[in-house]
């Protein structure tokens, strides 16, 4: 008995001790969480209180269109409601909103309504798309996010706590972004993925349970290796395991159950993770205590060993009662801020259901065939709703259009017409004396008065003319499909017709009461109007329509040229007026999303004004920039054709370290030339950028066609006066491609052994031209296996007595036979071939595989190749002039064809650097060196513009109050009349281009009396995946506009006044522009692109020309960073045409055209015509040095960069809008 009393004395005593050791864990458990959600209950209030003022200057700031004043602590802004500010106030630690802000200074802003008081700073951050911060002077469409952090006040904390959002404004014409997640740049592992088993035990993915255990994931588990693996193989087996309890409830419940002592443990780790380890180890000494104090120690060692596990098992089963007690109490408190979070989640997810409506609605409008397959789908979206796969949402969406289409034909003075979609005005907007434009199909237009318009449901309008300029009837000439929009009178009696300039540099434009102007749209409209001096109205988009002021605040002009000083033309006092405000096609789109059901339904519409059509709007851009900073993982560097010589990362720069020298034969020391490339990589580099477009994906959604700007800055650390470098582009998978080199060079070769002099190909400078030690831009085309197809085998000329000029050709008795080749055909003395045959035999003299060295030789206006054994033989260096020449005794039979064994270059064009020797610094680019420009400036950009299009020629050009411009969609008819079938059809891929001199040929230049001669280049259009026809016949009509709708504008054809050009349509061309731009200044740029006055493009900076450089107004001091370069000292007549821009008026073109003047269709360097896939082996770009080893292994190449993209209008779509 004394023993059993002991051992419950013993028991007692461990049980209190337990109780006590349970009693401190649950105590300090309970003590931290009272705390802990004290401490929440408070930050909660703070958390709501800073949410809601982060919320509204979300809602303000995404809605922002312009930047009047940007500084940390303040914003003053343009909004949809006109101009807002936001500032924070240190004296009572406030932030308030401005709603109708009238200052232009943030120093000026006084007062204003409390947005959230107890802040104790504020921090706005502005970002922009080029990966920098941006500022007010900078263009507002670079602006591509802010940040604003919010530290709001608490008194046991005396740094507060810090609340932030990110914002990407809407309405401010921003094309930037962050990158998207590619392979290569991944998004965090388990940042998005569910706790699939709990969300499924609970059936809630915000559950507090299910919260608590997903914290633990992340702050505990993916904290460590162990943690990441263990979490990696739930993700594995999780959704299996929930898939097997979901909608199960018995099974639900079990698991619910099992996890609680779990959630437990979760939460002591995540708020007193050493109670945790305590309470095992103190559970595992007692256990294992209490049977050495029993008595019976006589038992067996088994009977020990079992009442140890049990004593364990009691002690881990009360610690997992304590927790699964203490989880049940504290997860009601720290969820307690789940439901209102929840809440603010679903608000944001029905912002982007919204968001989701406005994308469907665009991509839906942009992808139809035709205009009016366009319109049917408008009305078809109309008041529908659409839910998203698994009821993840909805979205419903209202179309409301800005005009209308004729129905029925004229009814005295009433017109019947629909919308597509709801009435876009108020009926009482429309009022009497309103004037409408309308134009008919065959693109006739008149202007019309009306005195009512009654809205019929569905979507049908009614039209009642007024009695204007003599008559209230209706023109009985239109026909079902003509176009109505709405127009109005400018007032004539503001500011002399002029634009009307704000103190803040803003520009409105005043109309004429009554007239119209209020069936326009309140925001983001374009319309256009005609103003004196200028030969076609101006396209101009306004920001407000304010209807107290009558004015059109915000004018721009859509093509980004600067706004016109002179008055508007004048419109007349009375009918028929001569001037009218004519609106675009303009729709405004409501889209609601919309989130749940019931009492737990969230919706949030927003509000977009979205101008239609082929405007010249901006078109999103991809660019890859390559800076090198540690490796040349995005470029080939090994054995490809394309990587010749080694290169190095130095300096944060690439450098060449070694050439690859070229010999005159294998077997030959005598050089020839020495070279060193590096060819891009495309597929890794725009990947590694974060771009989802490649050449690849471009070439196709270009139709097969690749256009783009490619750049790099180069550096020659060198006092060499001898050096070549530059850019590579069209560079195949063979290795032939054209280039731009800058390049000094001793042109020629020794007298005595015929060696090169500097290690420069002599094909890529005219050697009797060039001016030795003199920098030069030179354009060249390289064959890496130059062919003269069917060799032409004739009897050779003789000369006697026999000549000492290497250009005669043999006397008689030497040479029976010579090659003849065309004038096109630019081989050189000295090259290395072989033959081959096809069908037959070689001219008897000669073997295939056997390297030969040509002569050539022109007489009477021809040109003749003779072979020789050695290179010497044929430079005329061996002991007699026609010593080793082969004699070709017969012509052969089948087809010869003769293959050069080296790499060939042709200089294309040249441009001299130098316009006097050594004196003259031409484009800005040079060093100066006493009173010597040798070398080029430090980090000197070179940059070129590649167009490879199909291309069509025109005469008899405007006439119609148009000009043809980039953007615009011309087509042609089978009828020859605007609304006729269709034949060719196409997007005008830049501004036209102008084949001779303005001083020489003004008429060619002369849109406005319908004169005008040049070169449209185009890209093609698409129904879906199905290319369009787009080859235009010579004679016949060019129309712009959407058929058939079009306005006659054009004819195609050719001028009289130009010669050696062969056909009207070109399928395929490459149209080059030539660009260079330096850092040292002075920084002095303007709007002439043209000339050597610019502004600097610094090192590790990139910036690029606009698109439509050489077209008047394009070009500003805000992007003039590059001189466009006429290359104008020499060209190929056989490959090379130089055009001018509409901004030349210089004696040398700018835009040049590389391909045959007398075009038969084949390729010349272009990109596959053909195929589904573009070569990933074919690297396209690169960059390139030639001459001396030692100034080779000093050039250093930077920044280098590829940009392409659409052009405006691609296609007919939503252009950008303004969202509320």
């Amino acid at each position: 008995m004394r023993n059993k009393t002991g051992f419950t004395l013993i028991e007692i005593m461990v049980s209190l001790v337990l109780v006590g050791i349970i009693a401190s864990i649950a105590g300090t458990s309970v003590l931290m969480g009272m705390k802990g959600y004290v401490t929440s209950r408070e930050n909660n209030v703070l958390t709501q209180k800073a949410q809601l003022a982060l919320n509204r200057i979300h809602r303000e700031f995404i809605e922002l269109s312009e930047v009047q004043d940007g500084k940390e602590r303040c914003l003053i802004y343009q909004g949809p409601y006109g101009r807002r500010a936001l500032k924070w106030f240190e004296n009572d630690k406030t932030i308030r909103l401005f709603t109708n802000a009238d200052a232009i200074s943030c120093d000026a802003l006084s007062s204003g309504d409390t947005l959230v008081d107890g802040v104790q700073s504020l921090s706005i951050q502005y970002f922009s798309n080029a990966s920098g911060p941006w500022t007010t002077a900078q263009d507002i469409r670079s602006l591509c996010a802010l940040t604003v952090q919010i530290r709001m006040m608490r008194p046991d904390m005396a740094d507060g706590i810090l609340f932030s959002t990110t914002v990407s404004p809407r309405n401010n014409g921003n094309a930037g972004g962050a990158a998207i997640p590619t392979p290569d740049n991944k998004p965090p592992e388990y940042a998005s993925k569910y706790c699939f088993v709990a969300t499924a035990a609970w059936g809630d993915g915000h559950h507090p349970m299910v919260e608590l255990l997903r914290e633990f994931r992340d702050d505990v588990l993916l904290k460590a290796e162990p943690g990441i693996s263990l979490v990696r193989l739930y993700y594995r087996v999780g959704p299996t395991l929930a898939a097997a309890i979901e909608n199960k409830p018995l099974a639900c419940l079990a698991v619910r159950v099992m996890m609680i002592p779990l959630a437990g443990v979760a939460l002591l780790a995540l708020h007193s993770p050493l109670l945790i380890p305590l309470a095992l180890i103190l559970s595992w000494w007692i256990a294992r205590s209490i049977p050495a104090q029993r008595k019976g120690r006589f038992r067996s060692r088994l009977s020990r060993l079992t009442g140890e596990r049990g004593a364990i098992l009691l002690t881990l089963i009360a610690v997992m009662v304590v927790f699964s007690a203490l989880s049940a109490v504290m997860i009601t408190m720290f969820g307690s801020t789940s439901l209102g979070q929840a809440m603010g989640s679903n608000v944001m997810r029905a912002y982007y259901l919204a968001e989701s409506g406005f994308r469907y609605a665009a991509s839906t409008y942009i992808n139809a065939a035709d205009e009016t397959t366009r319109e049917n789908l408008m009305l078809a979206m109309h008041n529908q709703e659409y839910t998203l796969a698994d009821n993840e949402g909805k979205f419903r969406i209202l179309v409301y259009p800005y005009y209308a289409r004729l129905t029925e034909l004229s009814n005295g003075d009433e017109l019947t017409a629909k919308v597509s979609g709801g009435f876009p005005v108020p009926e009482g907007d429309f009022v009497s004396d309103s004037w409408v434009k309308v134009q008919r199909p065959d693109g006739v237009v008149t202007y019309n008065q009306i005195s009512q318009v009654s809205p019929q449901e569905p979507n049908t309008l009614r039209f009642c003319r007024s009695n204007a300029a003599g008559s209230p009837l209706w023109d009985t000439g239109y026909e079902t499909g003509s176009l109505i929009t709405p127009v109005c009178l400018p007032d004539r009696n503001v500011n002399n017709r002029k634009l009307i300039i704000n103190q803040d540099g803003r520009y409105d434009l005043a109309y004429k009461e009554g007239t119209g102007a209020l069936a326009f749209p309140e925001r983001n409209g374009v319309f256009s109007v005609r103003f004196e001096g200028e030969p076609t109205p101006r396209m101009l988009s306004y920001r407000h329509r304010n209807r107290d002021t009558r004015r059109f605040e915000g004018i721009s002009d859509t093509g980004g040229r600067s706004l016109p000083n002179g008055p508007m033309v004048e419109p007349g006092s009375s009918a028929p007026y001569k001037n009218f405000i004519e609106l675009a096609k303009f729709v405004r789109l409501e889209s609601t999303g919309i989130l749940g059901a019931g009492a737990a339904e969230v919706s949030r519409k927003i509000t977009y004004e979205i101008p239609l059509g082929y405007m010249t709007a901006a078109a999103p851009k991809t660019e890859m920039k390559e800076q090198f900073g540690s490796s040349l993982a995005n470029w080939f560097t090994g054995s490809e054709i394309s990587h010749i010589g080694t290169q190095a990362i130095e300096g944060g720069a690439l450098r060449v370290t070694s050439p690859q020298t070229t010999n005159v034969s294998p077997t030959s020391s005598c050089l020839l030339f020495r070279e060193n490339q590096i060819a891009l990589n495309w597929e890794k580099a725009f990947s590694s950028s974060g771009a989802q477009e490649n050449f690849e994906t471009e070439w196709k959604r270009a139709g097969r066609y690749l256009s783009y700007d490619v750049q790099a800055k180069l550096k020659l650390d060198s006092t060499n006066q001898t050096y070549a470098g530059g850019l590579s582009f069209r560079l195949d998978e063979a290795g032939n491609s054209l280039g731009l080199t800058i390049l000094s060079s001793v042109p020629g070769f020794y007298t005595t052994d015929g060696c090169d002099k500097d290690g420069i190909p002599n094909g890529m400078t005219t050697v009797t031209a060039i001016i030795q030690y003199n920098p030069y831009l030179v354009l060249w085309m390289k064959e890496a296996a130059r062919t003269e197809k069917s060799v032409v085998i004739v009897p050779s000329p003789h000369l006697d007595p026999a000549s000492a000029d290497l250009n005669d050709p043999p006397p008689t008795g030497t040479g029976t036979n010579a090659i003849l080749i065309g004038p096109c055909s630019f081989w050189e003395t000295g090259n290395r071939v072989q033959f081959t045959n096809v069908e037959g035999s070689l001219p008897q003299g000669i073997s295939s595989s056997v390297d030969y060295f040509i002569r050539v030789v022109t007489y009477d206006n021809k040109k003749y190749l003779y072979l020789f054994d050695t290179y010497k033989q044929a430079m005329g260096l061996a002991a007699t002039r026609w010593e080793g020449l082969r004699d070709m005794k017969t012509d052969g039979s089948g087809t010869s064809n003769m293959v050069a064994q080296d790499p060939l270059w042709t200089e294309l064009l040249r441009k001299n650097l130098n316009a006097s020797p050594y004196s003259s610094d031409v484009y800005r680019i040079l060093k100066t060196e006493g009173n010597q420009y040798i070398h080029f400036r430090e980090w000197t950009t070179l940059m070129v513009r590649i167009i490879e299009a199909p291309s069509v020629s025109f005469i008899n050009g405007g006439g119609a109050g148009l000009e043809i411009v980039s953007g615009n969609v011309v087509y042609q008819t089978q009828e020859d009349t605007a609304g006729g079938t269709v034949t060719a059809i196409a997007l005008v891929r830049s501004d036209p281009v102008y084949w001779n001199r303005f001083d020489q040929q003004p008429t060619e230049w002369n849109w406005e009396a319908g004169t005008a001669a040049g070169v449209l280049m185009l890209e093609i259009l698409k129904d879906g995946e199905t290319i369009r026809p787009y080859t235009f016949a010579s004679g016949k009509k060019i129309f712009v506009g959407n058929p058939p709708s079009g306005t006659w504008v054009a004819t195609a054809g050719i001028p009289s006044t130009v010669t050696d050009e062969g056909v009207t349509m070109r399928n395929r061309d490459n149209w080059i522009q030539v660009f260079v731009g330096d850092k040292d200044g002075p920084a002095n740029p303007n709007d002439n692109p043209l000339d050597i006055n610019r502004g600097l493009s610094p090192r590790d900076q990139i910036f690029w020309s606009p698109d439509r450089v050489g077209y008047p107004g394009i070009t500003t001091t805000s992007n003039d960073r590059f001189s466009l370069v006429k290359m104008g000292d020499s060209r190929n007549l056989c490959f090379a045409r130089r055009f001018l821009s509409r901004q030349n008026a210089g004696d040398r073109g700018d835009f040049i055209r590389l391909g045959k003047p007398l075009y038969d269709g084949s390729a010349f360097f272009s990109t596959p015509a053909s195929g589904s896939d573009f070569s990933r082996s074919r690297p396209e770009v690169g960059l390139h040095s030639y001459g001396p080893a030692d100034s080779m292994t000093n050039f250093y190449f930077d920044d280098f960069a590829v940009r392409f993209g659409p052009v405006s209008g691609v296609r007919a779509g939503f252009l950008m809008p303004v969202q509320r």
